[in-house]
This record gives C-alpha cells, sequence and structure tokens, in this order.
C-alpha cells in the first residue's frame, strides 16, 4: 500500500537515510505461500527488509542486519508494530554503514608496516637535528587533530599521550624501528578516536607531508587508497 510505503519513507528522511540508495522490489515469499512480497533493498550493501505475510495473514519481518546478527525473521503481527522493527532495521543499518571497520583499517595498513622495515636500511639514532624536527612535526600532527577535528578533552590526553610516547621513542630508537612505532601509533590514534575513513585518510596524508623528510617514497603512507 502506497501509505505503508510512505511510512517507511518518512521513517528514512527522520534519520537522514538517503532513500535514492534504496529499492522496492516484488519477491517470493520466504513463508511456503506461492505468493510475492514487497522487499525493500539498500542497493549499496545488499541489506534487504521483507514484508512477510502467512497463511493467516499476520505480518512477518526477514530483515539484514538483524539485531546483532546478520539476518533475522520475526513475526510483527500488524503494521504498528512492523514499522517499529523497520525503524530498528533503519538503525542498525545506518549504525552498520557508518561505523568505520577498525579491522580493515589495521589489515590496510599492514603493508605500512612492512614498509617501515625494507624502505629505511640503516637503524641509525636520530641526530639532535632530526630529533628536534620529529618533536616540530609531532606538534604539528597534533594541532591538526585538534583543529580539524571536534575532539573531547579526555580524548586530547589520549593524543598528547600517544604523541609524547612517539617523542621519546625518537630518542632512543634507531630510525628504522621507530617509522614501525609512528605507523602503530598513528593507527591506534585513528582506532581510539573512532575517525571514520575520510578523518583517518585525513591525518594520515597530514602525517605523510610533515614527515615527507623521512620518509620519501611516495607509497609509504597508504592514502587515498
Amino acid at each position: 500500500m502506497k501509505s505503508q510505503r510512505n511510512d517507511v519513507f518518512q521513517a528514512l528522511i527522520s534519520r537522514n537515510i538517503d532513500p535514492d540508495g534504496f529499492e522496492w522490489r516484488e519477491v517470493l515469499s520466504e513463508l511456503g505461500l506461492p505468493i510475492t512480497i514487497a522487499a525493500l533493498f539498500h542497493i549499496p550493501t545488499g541489506y534487504y527488509y521483507r514484508f512477510e505475510v502467512d497463511s493467516q495473514s499476520h505480518l512477518w519481518a526477514i530483515r539484514s542486519p538483524g539485531a546483532n546478527i546478520k539476518r533475522q525473521i520475526e513475526r510483527t503481527g500488524n503494521w504498528p508494530t512492523q514499522m517499529k522493527i523497520v525503524e530498528q532495521w533503519l538503525d542498525m543499518m545506518k549504525r552498520e554503514i557508518e561505523e568505520p571497520d577498525f579491522w580493515e583499517t589495521i589489515r590496510s595498513q599492514s603493508s605500512l608496516l612492512e614498509a617501515g622495515s625494507n624502505e629505511v636500511t640503516e637503524n641509525t639514532s636520530f641526530s639532535k637535528e632530526e630529533q628536534a624536527r620529529i618533536a616540530q612535526d609531532l606538534s604539528e600532527i597534533k594541532e591538526f587533530l585538534f583543529t580539524t577535528i571536534q575532539i573531547r578533552e579526555e580524548q586530547k590526553t589520549f593524543v598528547e599521550q600517544r604523541l609524547r610516547y612517539l617523542l621519546e621513542a625518537s630518542n632512543r630508537l634507531g630510525r628504522k624501528d621507530w617509522l614501525n612505532i609512528l605507523f602503530s601509533g598513528l593507527i591506534s590514534i585513528i582506532i581510539g578516536l573512532a575517525l571514520a575513513p575520510d578523518k583517518s585518510a585525513d591525518l594520515l596524508r597530514f602525517s605523510a607531508q610533515v614527515f615527507h623528510w623521512l620518509v620519501r617514497t611516495p607509497h609509504f603512507f597508504p592514502i587515498g587508497q
């Protein structure tokens, strides 16, 4: 019914979810009846909500993602209850779409860590001038984070602690070992601040700029990929 589809449309709009990413389809029922039912698909992800009905005309929902599971089926009974489940589905789907994938972030940075060992062949200590420059570069990274990303005071403390550790490590580690520490430190900041993928890329891109004197290989920081 148009009124029911309009209810779903309003639920999308109220959550700032773009309706253009969705498509209504008529699909075969999964409840053993020889009928077609309406299903709403989110095209970019393949997530879906199937508006099922059983032989007693009771409404059912088959949805992906479900409540902490990939796929869920449940009896809703009537349209008001069905809409409550639709709204739950939209909230969970929005969370899954917007949540950064930290495991993927770590996986994609594995080549970066390997590069830290391969590109710099000499594990020599930093000179006093180089240590001073590292201190300046880390300060610029902190300023970049504090001015471009809205973070809480406790998060600022976390960032300062991680950057302070990197600065102290430059006084005792060789450059090859310190580069590995630098990259793992940047990743820990990305995860600790729960940065979105675009913000993570911004941080890596800026870090590549300030440390260009130390890492001259263009693909050392995997940015813009």
